[in-house]
């Protein structure tokens, strides 16, 4: 059955490369179609513009009309209206945007605000407006506007003609769209002027779908592409940016889309039935196959399944027996049993390697927190030593505060590191949380401390570092700055910028000295912040005030080498 099966694949391949191509060139048909149709469309457009433009341009040059005789303008505006029922309306204005005299509207109303009529009047040049809701029926329309020049040539008004958007309905209704293609026109925003067939998904006058908008707007002045729009359906879109001059930017623009699914759907259906042939012949070929198999294998083709089964079962000792001698069926039952032998020697390796592996680890646990343990007492009895030590010094008390508070950073370190599931690295930001408590806890004399730590890993040799040094700077702000203040505050900062470990500990006390430098007159505490401040390959800088801040800035995870 299965060498039926193979023999059967390059058909299979072939219907599906077949059908793949064919949808590809069905495809590629759909965008050249979509390609012309935008362009015939767009003509359409271009040629309803350019009357319009040429009517206009005949008006504004009529001497009655350059001379502002609004009685004979109105004349000629009602009579070319009642001549040209494709326009709305037919207004005219002056210079500051107020009507003179319309087909249809009343004079002293302000359109100065128009989007067409301030361009022409500004620009002196013919101009398109966006989408408006015109003011005779209240029904969305697109104005276009041409200047009106005087005997000195200055702009002196403007004459409109409204467009009515329905009306573009009867230009396209009979042209026989395919199933789930759409004609689009957009205004310069992206606004809907016209969309055939209507649809509820995609409403006159509102912007269509933003990414089918900035594929638009990205392209040339044509262009193609797939999208999915607003309805939820993908399709070839194919665009046409019209300009009422070279150079100024688009007054509209074209649309048409055609489905994606209807341009593959032939293709799919021819693939779909050249499929269901090949199966339904798979399946008598495959049932002869099967029938054959078992008239001239039978019996010994069952007991290799048997043995086969057993095995995945996991009885290892599963064998077929002694081969019968024969070219095929044989061979395969003595390499069955060869190779069942392998996999039972190799599972007891395996299970060997597994116990001797688990043996070690466990011994590796317990030595690695022999170690921990050990540094742990080591540290302690440097405790112990530095607080004998301390009862020779001149304040006992401060040095062995001052001695404790350090090794306890550098215990912590050791206790955060058998704690966790990785022994190379620590979590400076959790580490900086805890001892910075600590040392609030013992000499912090109720000023506030707030911690803010970004969690930022760090290698083991460079935590204890960071550690007696902040430390360091904290024992150095409760010393100075909150000393006898219990309304002391303190803000310890971690960030991580930009691959550096940024350390800031600020406090709001009288401040640094001007001037202030870290010397051999400094206290231990500065000087040693310093030197750590090297070790860590990083550098310690200060701010004088008001309110001492210390800032250390280093790479946590990095060798000074790399």
């Amino acid at each position: 059955m299965l060498v039926v099966a193979l023999a059967l694949t390059p058909a299979l391949a072939i219907i599906i490369v077949s059908g793949m191509e064919q949808g590809a060139a069905l495809a590629e048909d759909a965008r050249r179609d979509a390609a012309r149709q935008v362009e015939a469309f767009a003509e359409i457009q271009v040629r309803v513009t350019g009357s319009t433009r040429q009517m206009l341009r005949t008006l504004t040059a009529l001497p009655g009309i350059k001379a502002m005789n609004v009685g004979l303008l109105s004349e000629i505006l009602r009579s070319v209206h009642a001549n040209n029922p494709e326009y709305l309306n037919l207004t005219a204005v002056d210079a500051d945007g107020v009507v003179v005299a319309s087909s249809l509207l009343e004079t002293g109303l302000y359109l100065g605000d128009r989007r067409h009529f301030r361009e022409a009047l500004d620009s002196g040049e013919f101009s398109s407006g966006r989408y408006i809701i015109n003011m005779i029926d209240e029904t969305p329309a697109i104005a276009f506007a041409e200047p009106i020049r005087g005997e000195s040539g200055d702009v002196i008004g403007a004459i409109a003609a409204i467009i009515k958007i329905d009306s573009y309905t009867g230009l396209f209704e009979n042209f026989r769209l395919p199933d789930e293609s759409i004609l689009g026109m957009l205004d310069a925003d992206g606004v809907r002027l016209f969309f055939y067939p209507p649809k509820e998904t995609n409403p006159v006058g509102q912007r269509i779908k933003a990414s089918v908008w900035d594929d638009i707007r990205a392209g040339g002045d044509a262009g193609l592409f797939v999208e999915t729009g607003s309805d939820g359906i993908s399709r070839f879109y194919a665009f046409k940016k019209l300009r009422l001059a070279a150079g100024r930017e688009p007054y509209m623009y074209v649309v048409y889309a055609a489905s994606v699914d209807a341009a593959y759907g032939r293709s799919r259906a021819i693939m779909r039935r050249n499929a269901a042939l090949l199966i339904a012949v798979a399946i008598f070929a495959m049932a002869s196959s099967g029938y054959l198999s078992k008239k001239l294998f039978g019996g010994r083709l069952e007991r290799i399944v048997a043995a086969a089964e057993r095995l995945e079962a996991g009885d290892l000792g599963a064998r077929v027996g002694a081969s019968d001698g024969s070219p095929d069926l044989g061979r395969i039952a003595g390499a069955f049993d060869s190779m069942a032998e392998n996999v039972e020697r190799r599972a007891r390796e395996r299970a060997e390697a597994a116990a001797a592996i688990s043996a070690s680890l466990a011994e590796k646990e317990i030595l690695l927190k022999e170690i921990h343990h050990r540094v742990k007492n080591n540290l302690q009895l440097i405790l112990s030593l530095f607080v004998l030590q301390s009862e020779e010094s001149d304040d006992p008390s401060a040095f062995r505060d001052t001695m404790e508070n350090r090794i306890r950073a550098m215990s912590m370190v050791h206790e955060m590191l058998y704690e966790s599931e990785d022994f190379s690295v620590i979590d400076l930001g959790a580490y900086a949380d805890s001892l910075v408590r600590l040392i609030s806890g013992v000499i912090g004399e109720g000023a506030a401390v707030t911690v803010e730590a970004d969690s930022i890993e760090c290698d083991l040799d460079k935590a204890i570092s960071f550690g007696l040094l902040l430390n360091e700077l904290v024992t150095n702000a409760f010393k100075h700055a909150c000393r006898g203040r219990p309304d002391g505050a303190i803000r310890v900062t971690l960030r991580e910028e930009r691959g550096f470990a940024v350390l800031s500990v600020r406090d709001d006390g009288p401040g640094l000295p001007q001037g202030f430098a870290i010397g051999e007159r400094s206290g231990l505490g500065l000087r040693l912040a310093q030197l750590l401040a090297s070790q860590l390959f990083g550098e310690l800088s200060w701010n004088e005030g008001p309110g001492a801040e210390f800032t250390a800035r280093f790479r946590s995870r990095e060798s000074p080498g790399r």
